[in-house]
């Protein structure tokens, strides 16, 4: 047996010291990293949670702050009650009535009012066009209120019926809005009337869809010109046809309208109404809707009336002469006369044209 005195050998040293560490010093290493990771990440977790704490905190006390400064500055300040509302109607609609369906009135905070509100309020009712509320500081508050104006009545009866008392006789403007008549104007009565629509599909504040009435109130403002309204003035338009418009002026005459060309068909009313007032007659009825050989009917031409028999004075002398001998005879009677027989008297009649 022998034995090795000489110097150890690295080599096999080094194999022992690995398979050492790999056992014990590596795993402890690789524990140490894990609780290090772990530690900092909660750490993260709880910075996260502070700041995002902190900032809620920092906006619920600026709101609360906000909110506080707010009531005492503006919405706790008895300089801001309204004290004033100023109201401007161009229409019948009173003061009252306007108040009344905004919901407002004075005493209250000026910032507590809700415009937009105040203005679909309004725009609800089916008089109202368009509506303005603004706001004027310290304490003044402004509403200004466009209403719509009638156009033209319309009557669901024939021509013969009367539109002002008429069941579900209604108004429209100049859009085809309904609009109940409400308050009656005097200016109301004037109004042209539409005759043979069903009014019962009609609802107050909507645009009646009805290619009849519409073409009947694009007639009416192509009537509005001061060039036509000298010769020719509706009076009514009937539209029971559904495909033309009988329309009656202020001199009785009946034209029929197509539904479309308006604009052609009042140029052929404006040479017939010229060529009328030279000719002299009246026209009674005319088709407007035919573009060569119009229809045309005239009223007769009205009887002369003849003048009435001036009574002849007597000379001053001669009536003295004849007070002397009345005075002379009337002790005498006078004759009895006969009773005057009627006679009846022909008139000559001009046969309608």
């Amino acid at each position: 047996m022998s034995l090795n005195l000489g110097p150890p050998n690295k080599r096999a040293n080094r194999r022992v010291n690995r398979s050492r560490a790999g056992k014990g010093g590596g795993l402890l290493e690789v524990n140490v990293r894990r609780t290090r990771e772990s530690f900092q990440r909660r750490r993260r977790i709880v910075n996260i949670v502070c700041r995002f704490a902190l900032l809620v905190t920092a906006v619920v006390s600026i709101a609360v702050g906000g909110y506080k400064a707010a009531q005492k500055l503006w919405f706790a300040n008895p300089d801001y009650t309204i004290r004033t509302i100023d109201v401007v109607v161009d229409g019948p609609m009173t003061r009252e009535q306007v108040l009344g369906a905004a919901g407002v009135g004075e005493g209250i905070n000026i910032f507590a009012v809700n415009l937009a509100k105040i203005r679909t309020q309004l725009e609800r009712l089916p008089r109202i066009q368009s509506a303005v509320a603004e706001r004027h500081l310290p304490d003044r508050l402004a509403i200004r209120v466009s209403e719509r104006m009638p156009a033209a009545w319309v009557a669901g009866a024939g021509p013969e019926a009367d539109p002002f008392s008429a069941p579900g006789s209604l108004t429209v403007d100049v859009r085809g809005v309904a609009v109940p008549p409400g308050d009656m104007q005097p200016d109301y009565y004037h109004l042209p009337v539409i005759f043979g629509f069903d009014t019962t599909q009609a609802f107050p504040g909507e645009i009646i869809d009805s290619e009849p009435l519409q073409a009947a109130l694009e007639l009416l403002r192509l009537c509005h010109d001061p060039l036509v309204q000298t010769r020719f003035q509706i009076t009514a338009i009937d539209i029971s046809k559904k495909y033309c418009m009988v329309v009656t002026e202020i001199g009785h005459g009946m034209f029929t309208f197509g539904l479309d060309g308006l604009d052609e068909q009042l140029g052929r009313l404006q040479a017939l109404l010229v060529h009328a007032e030279n000719a002299g007659p009246q026209i009674a009825t005319a088709n407007l809707m035919l573009k060569r050989n119009l229809p045309v009917t005239f009223f007769p031409p009205p009887e002369p009336v003849a003048p009435e028999p001036e009574e002849k004075t007597a000379p001053a002398s001669k009536s003295k002469t004849a007070s002397r001998s009345s005075r002379k005879t009337s002790s005498k009677p006078a004759p009895a006369q006969p009773a005057p027989i009627p006679v009846r008297r022909a008139e000559a009649v001009n046969p309608p044209r």
